[in-house]
């Protein structure tokens, strides 16, 4: 993946990110940024990615619930 241009800001609520085998580098985790799937653990099985899935879910929960 090669970035084009210049960044840009997006003001939002939420963003899902579907970003497949890219293995993004994440350096420091904001509270409010979760990760899940390949991002979270790499490539593996679509079982455990659904599982990782599930306890992301549950984290975003507590957190939109505080």
């Amino acid at each position: 993946m090669v970035a084009k241009g210049e960044p840009e800001i997006i003001k939002c609520e939420l963003a899902l990110l579907a970003m497949g085998f890219l293995k993004p580098e994440h350096t420091a985790n904001a509270e409010n940024v979760f990760f899940a799937g390949d991002a979270a653990t790499g490539q593996s099985l679509v079982v455990r990615a659904m599982a990782n899935g599930h306890d992301v879910a549950e984290r975003v929960d507590e957190y939109l619930n505080r």
